[in-house]
């Protein structure tokens, strides 16, 4: 069995760092990175990260999207995330459409095997409410 990591602890399987004000945040114990409410909560944060670079900066490409993202390991975490989604790293992608798959890549990317952590229902409500 896998320990959970810092994001799954926090409820933050994507590793946002805090203060962006996310609904669901809390006060965080953290010096980083926020902690959510309950995981469903974190999920969402990572949805809402996504689209607002989708449609407010027009970035539709896994590697826009994750060196936006991401500061750290940037040529694996595009390379990884590209090859979960059978995509071209610069090839266009509707992010609505792929929502779901964006994020699960991002949350095994951040988490590794501690990612089964989140549950199913929690990537549903989740993306479903974002």
């Amino acid at each position: 069995m896998y320990d959970k990591t810092l994001g799954i602890r926090n409820n933050n399987p994507g590793n946002i760092k805090k203060g962006a004000g996310f609904d669901g945040e809390i006060t965080s114990t953290d010096p980083t990175f926020a902690q959510f409410v309950s995981m469903d909560m974190g999920v969402r944060a990572i949805g809402k990260l996504l689209l607002t670079y989708y449609y407010k900066y027009g970035i539709d490409t896994v590697d826009g999207l994750i060196r936006r993202y991401s500061a750290t390991d940037q040529v694996d975490y595009v390379n990884n995330v590209s090859d979960f989604l059978h995509v071209g790293k610069y090839e266009h992608i509707n992010v609505r459409n792929r929502l779901e798959e964006l994020v699960t890549a991002i949350i095994r990317q951040e988490n590794g095997p501690a990612s089964y952590f989140v549950s199913a229902g929690d990537m549903e409500l989740g993306i479903r409410n974002v």
